[in-house]
C-alpha cells in the first residue's frame, strides 16, 4: 500500500463519515398537535426509520447514507440502538442519542482530519528511519540480505 492510497483512502473515510453526520443531523422529530409523541414510535421521525431489530430482541433508529467515493455508489445504513423490546426508549431519550451519535461523528471526523493532517511528515519520517534501520541491519548482517530479512520479518510480526 502506497502513501497515495493510504490517503486516498482516509480521505474515502473521511467522506463516508461525513455523510453519516448529514444524515443524523437530517433527522427531525415529529409530534401531535398538542406536542406529545406518536403511540406508535415510527410516527416521530423524518428521515430516519425506527423498527424493531430482531437480532438482539429491540428497536433501533436508522438512517439511510448514499456515499460517492471515487465514483463509485455506495448505500449504507447506520443506527443506533433505542432500548430492548421490554424497555423502550422514550423520542426524549433517543432525542438525546441522536445528539450524542452527532456530535460523536464530529469528533471522529476531526480525529481522522488531523490523521490526514500528519500523515505526510509521519510517513517520510518513519519511512527515513525504516531504510536507515534496514541498512544497519544489513551491515550487522554482514550484507546477507536474506539473514537481514528473515529478521526484519520476524520482527515486524510482533
Amino acid at each position: 500500500m502506497s502513501l497515495n492510497s493510504i490517503k486516498r483512502d482516509l480521505k474515502d473515510y473521511i467522506e463516508e463519515n461525513k455523510a453519516l453526520l448529514e444524515a443524523w443531523e437530517r433527522v427531525t422529530y415529529l409530534t401531535k398537535k398538542d406536542g406529545t409523541p406518536f403511540k406508535s414510535m415510527s410516527k416521530n421521525f423524518n428521515n430516519a426509520i425506527y423498527k424493531r431489530k430482531e437480532s438482539f430482541r429491540g428497536y433501533i433508529l436508522e438512517v439511510d447514507t448514499k456515499f460517492t467515493p471515487n465514483h463509485r455508489r455506495s448505500y449504507f445504513r447506520n443506527y443506533i440502538d433505542c432500548g430492548n423490546k421490554d424497555n423502550p426508549n422514550t423520542l426524549e431519550e433517543i432525542k438525546q442519542k441522536v445528539s450524542k451519535e452527532i456530535e460523536s461523528k464530529k469528533r471522529f471526523i476531526k480525529s481522522l482530519e488531523k490523521r490526514l493532517e500528519i500523515i505526510d511528515y509521519a510517513y517520510e519520517e518513519f519511512s527515513k528511519s525504516y531504510d536507515d534501520i534496514r541498512e544497519n541491519l544489513k551491515e550487522l548482517c554482514e550484507n546477507d540480505v536474506s539473514l537481514a530479512n528473515m529478521i526484519c520479518e520476524d520482527i515486524a510480526k510482533r
